[in-house]
């Protein structure tokens, strides 16, 4: 994933081979893309882990992956790719998209 500090992240070539060959069809078995096991949603579902009391473990699960819709290689590619942001503003609209679902998921958990 990416962080604001790094514009160029470590793995970003890595990341973006394993994109492309993910979208070849048919697809490669899971095993031949090391990068992409979905490590990353196991890692947002433990930050979000103090939620559970408040949202329930599907609510919790379906945040996890908007979440991870917002701040993997695949959002990165099309803002710099196709909306023409800059690396450094593409970290910044992901980071406040994932924000945003975050609050919304813990205002709606209060009403």
């Amino acid at each position: 994933m990416f962080t604001e500090n790094v514009l160029e992240h470590e793995h970003e070539h890595e990341l973006r081979a394993m994109l492309r060959l993910s979208l070849e069809s048919p697809p490669p078995p899971p095993e031949a893309l090391p990068l992409r096991q979905g490590r990353g949603i196991g890692w947002i579902e433990d930050a979000l882990s103090p939620l559970r009391g408040r949202l329930g473990k599907r609510e919790v699960h379906r945040l996890t992956l908007a979440i991870r819709a917002t701040v993997g290689i695949e959002a990165f590619v099309w803002l710099t790719e196709v909306a023409g942001l800059s690396p450094r503003d593409a970290v910044d609209v992901m980071r406040s998209s994932a924000r945003s679902l975050l609050r919304c998921a813990v205002e709606d958990a209060r009403r």
